[in-house]
């Protein structure tokens, strides 16, 4: 991160925060799609584990028994734990899913976290608790409002909310508020593969199994890469170029009344997300509304040589 963008987006965001604002800090949420990372995440001690539907390949969807030792271990830990709901699927995928979640709750999970109203609507009397994920793209507190009417016990804010929306939003909302602060999530979501579609497969492209092959790193004229990955299903997901990062601004996001920050871990070897879990764990220990820019870049620096990828503040502009 260039110095001038961490100091003119921190100053703007203190000036966005209303006066009355007290420093409050949120809990910490991640999100794995392997055991062996749901086990870093379980032993590092965070708040909440989502469980992704939506597995990248080379990782293989997990079976059964491994979602039963999630929750196992979850419920050893005390740490409630989601299953994340995939955004997209055919009715034949649905009616696999209703068996899946039916068995959810007795494998030791707390609830799920959804993606659009189908699932809500489908799901909001399988006993388990359900929760808002970014697909819902809540903006304010009236969608926020709406949502707790359909049952939901909180919301993720939208990828693209500008700061003028994370600093005052949280504290309007009458339902708990999380945002993603560090990950890559899927800002376009396919269900074509553009793999596969180089050979004429066009139709049914996207049930068909997925391979590693099928991982597709796209440049386009400015050099900027456009990574696409594929899940379990065939579906192609496009990631940012760069990570979702706002440790820089984790002091200010103690005052904005967000109840969580999210890390989206499903890009990420089990030492780094280990080491990204620690360190927003080390931030949130203490109010630093004090910290130099010195210090604000240092977090970003270790975020970069830990994930080994660039590092963005997103759509955070005044």
């Amino acid at each position: 991160m260039k110095p001038r963008r961490v100091e003119k987006v921190v100053s703007g965001f203190q000036e966005l925060l209303p006066e009355s604002a007290v420093s409050k800090a949120p809990e910490l949420r991640v999100t794995v799609d392997t055991l062996t990372n749901a086990k870093v995440a379980l032993q590092a001690g965070v708040a909440s584990l989502y469980v992704s539907g939506e597995v990248f390949v080379p990782n293989q969807a997990l079976t059964a028994a491994e979602l039963q030792e999630i929750g196992a271990l979850a419920q050893s830990a005390k740490i409630p734990v989601y299953y994340v709901l995939p955004r997209m699927l055919n009715q034949n995928q649905y009616r696999i899913l209703d068996a899946l979640v039916a068995q959810l709750a007795g494998w030791g999970f707390t609830g799920l976290l959804v993606s659009n109203l189908g699932e809500i609507h489908r799901y909001r009397n399988s006993g388990l608790k359900m929760r808002g994920d970014y697909g819902l793209n809540v903006y304010n507190h009236l969608s926020g409002k709406f949502y707790q009417s359909q049952g939901l016990e909180s919301v993720t804010l939208s990828i693209e909310a500008p700061a003028s929306i994370l600093a005052t939003t949280p504290q309007q909302m009458p339902l708990d508020t999380e945002l993603i602060v560090q990950g890559a999530p899927t800002l376009m979501y396919m269900e074509h593969s553009f793999k596969k579609a180089q050979a004429h497969q066009t139709s049914e492209d996207w049930v068909t199994p997925a391979s590693e092959n099928d991982n597709l790193d796209l440049t386009d004229e400015n050099g900027f890469v456009r990574k696409i990955r594929v899940d379990q299903y065939g579906k192609n997901h496009l990631i940012p170029t760069k990570d979702f990062s706002y440790a820089v601004l984790v002091p200010e996001l103690r005052r904005t009344a967000l109840t969580a920050l999210r890390i989206e871990g499903k890009t990420y070897s089990p030492e780094t997300l280990k080491d990204v879990i620690a360190l927003y764990q080390g931030l949130l220990v203490a109010d630093q509304a004090d910290a130099t820019l010195s210090e604000r870049l240092s977090w970003a620096e270790k975020c970069s040589d830990y994930t080994g990828q660039e590092q963005s503040l997103q759509t955070l502009i005044f």
